[in-house]
């Protein structure tokens, strides 16, 4: 097969190390690729959209594994790992890109939480209706978002001295016709308070080591604080911050178990800064400490 450009380059030869891709100085780039068999690849202190142009499949995102055809739309938080088995040979547009190219953060594992108070993305961010990290774009804006790809594609071949700028342009405009066309979701009468609830339980579940204020949760939920509590209490018999909680002190035991993380590693990972809170937390959850833990249920 021929390949006329850098960016049309099967994954099975493309420059990995240990299954992560090389990410470029800039803090955005956009590619075409073509998987033509199966691999891993992690991407590291990047965001990543891609694009499904043609081609179907199987990949999996972190736990969850889904099936794939032309005009899937896939949001990846950094760090994610991603797998994917083909079918037929998948062309994926992708665009990766750091927090810093909308904010200062910094964060090498960052989620698209870390951007919900940038302005230019607020649109995505007001619809929790959206489904993360894998949607399927209804075909007759398959047009539409493939264009917007492939501009993104042209100006980091060109290396265009405006890039920064029009590719946060281009980002926001995905997020927020895809935020646009899921949105009747909302307002659909069958959608209920457990639907809800079960949006805002998905969320923590995907960003557990992020910031999470009731303020944030309450946005994405599109309703006030005050109903959040209250409607989260009736469907789940607990507090918000109980729930956080058992989430990240779920995934600590999970590190403590499977990884030789330090245990200040751990803390951070799961979205704590203060050891003794998070000893606190653990105790009170697994009636152990993080290294009686660690010692009694530690893989060898």
């Amino acid at each position: 097969m021929a390949y006329q450009s850098q960016n049309e380059i099967p994954m099975g030869v493309f420059a990995l190390t240990d299954g992560q891709l090389s990410a470029p100085p800039s803090p955005v780039h956009a590619r075409k690729y073509i998987f033509t068999g199966s691999g891993t690849i992690c991407n590291h202190g990047f965001l990543e959209l891609l694009f499904l142009v043609s081609g179907s499949g199987q990949i999996s995102v972190g736990e969850d594994s889904y099936s794939i055809k032309d005009g899937q739309f896939i949001v990846l938080n950094a760090g994610t790992e991603f797998r994917y088995i083909p079918d037929t040979p998948l062309i994926i547009y992708s665009c990766s890109f750091s927090p810093t190219l909308f904010s200062s953060k910094t964060n090498r594992n960052c989620c698209m939480a870390d951007l919900a108070d940038v302005p230019i993305l607020e649109g995505y961010f007001q619809n929790s209706a959206v489904p993360f990290p894998v949607c399927r774009i209804d075909q007759k804006y398959f047009a539409l978002f493939r264009d917007v790809f492939q501009k993104m594609i042209t100006l980091t071949e060109n290396g265009s001295p405006v890039l920064l700028h029009f590719m946060r342009l281009y980002i926001a405009e995905l997020l927020t016709k895809t935020a646009e066309l899921f949105w009747p979701e909302v307002s659909d009468p069958t959608w209920g308070d457990a639907d809800i609830i079960r949006n805002v339980l998905s969320y923590i579940q995907q960003n557990y080591a992020s910031r999470l204020t009731y303020d944030s949760l309450a946005k994405m939920a599109l309703i006030s604080r005050s109903k959040l509590f209250k409607l989260f209490t009736e469907e789940t018999g607990q507090t918000i911050n109980d729930y956080i909680k058992k989430i990240r002190i779920g995934q600590a035991c999970v590190l403590l178990a499977e990884t030789s993380k330090s245990v200040y590693d751990i803390m951070l990972e799961v979205g704590y800064n203060d050891m003794k809170m998070f000893c606190r937390y653990f105790k009170a959850i697994t009636e152990m400490t993080p290294s009686e833990y660690r010692k009694l249920y530690k893989k060898t």
